[in-house]
């Protein structure tokens, strides 16, 4: 089966190409809860099946089906805002989130993995619509959460989505309740499991239940690690990755970075030379004022200390996506982008 990264393409484009899709309108708003459908293109096969729902609680189910075969890929969890505003992001238990952003009230369209758009000759080809009417779903996924018995009917909240179902005693739900019964120290205490199953929902007026086919044992004192959101700009140690179309990689004297702290200053490395600068924020706008480096020589990155440093007085707008800080000059072209590094 084909890996979510293969279904969601990669950025290919020319720079003059790409700039032109970012001046595209699109508005600054959360999108309309509901059910979104898409065909998306596929490398080997007719095309991809993909539905969306977005749940206004913030959670969000995708499933995905090949049009001529068996197989695809489900997931649930968390669906937030970038800070633009327009920039729709899916997170669940996979290592990348989703990027789409919002076109109109009715209208998402798929970014890749990078958070920008797919350029390709048919753009539309990768739009989310809208679809109020409704089709049974079924979802075959392994999440990790909380089992309990609780007052009425076993239930299981998942870590991804914060979701709690209702789990039925079919297949292997009686074997995880009995497991469960043994391991609790107390009643209805909520215990961690993996579990491998269906959730499904055969009608519009009835709740998701999830068919248990495989699970882990449980551990006990394990909890759900905190759900992901955007990084704030300011000290974050912000890794350059991508400067204009290339990509920025090791061998140089000083990683290139910047940290913005709270009182209006920027200090950070070129690749060759430090620098420290001032910075004005209000709200999606941004600029990068007063520059000033040393001035060493560097055998490698004279050239990229250059670009960066043109790239940082040519910033208007910014994009933090989760752990990504992209900044755009005033027409929405793309200057570089930034990933949030852990302190150690």
């Amino acid at each position: 089966m084909r890996t979510n990264r293969e279904i969601f393409p990669v950025r290919h484009a020319f720079i003059a190409v790409l700039a032109s899709v970012f001046c595209m309108p699109a508005i600054a708003a959360p999108p309309t809860p509901g059910r979104y459908v898409a065909q998306l293109p596929c490398a080997d096969c007719p095309g991809i099946d993909v539905r969306l729902d977005l749940a206004a609680d913030g959670t969000y189910t995708l499933s995905e089906r090949y049009r001529d075969r068996e197989g695809g890929a489900d997931s649930i969890g968390r669906w937030s805002m970038a800070t633009d505003g327009r920039t729709l992001m899916l997170r669940g238990e996979r290592r990348d989130p989703l990027y789409l952003t919002v076109r109109d009230e009715s209208t998402l369209e798929q970014l890749d993995r990078e958070a920008q758009p797919i350029v390709t000759a048919s753009a539309p080809e990768y739009r989310f619509h809208l679809d109020e009417a409704f089709t049974p779903l079924t979802l075959r996924l392994t999440m990790t959460g909380f089992y309990r018995q609780g007052e009425g009917s076993p239930s299981f909240k998942a870590c991804a989505s914060g979701q709690t179902l209702t789990v039925s005693s079919a297949e292997n739900g009686a074997a995880l309740d009995r497991a469960y019964v043994e391991t609790r120290r107390t009643a209805n205490e909520p215990l961690m499991a993996q579990i491998r199953g269906r959730i499904e929902q055969q009608s519009q007026a009835a709740a998701p239940v999830l068919i248990v086919e495989a699970f882990e044992g449980f551990r006990p004192g394990i909890e759900c690690p905190s759900p992901p959101g955007n990084v704030p700009l300011a000290n974050t140690h912000w890794r350059l990755t991508r400067l204009g179309e290339r990509v920025v990689g090791d061998g140089l004297v000083h990683e290139p970075h910047l940290v913005f702290d709270a009182t209006g200053r920027v200090i950070g490395a070129t690749g060759c030379n430090r620098l420290v600068a001032r910075y004005d924020i209000a709200a999606n706008t941004l600029r990068i004022e007063s520059v000033v480096t040393t001035r060493m020589a560097c055998a490698q990155g004279m050239e990229m200390e250059q670009s960066l440093l043109n790239a940082l007085r040519a910033t208007r707008n910014w994009r933090i996506a989760g752990s990504l800080l992209d900044l755009y000059d005033e027409n929405g072209r793309p200057l570089g982008r930034f990933e949030a590094v852990a302190k150690p």
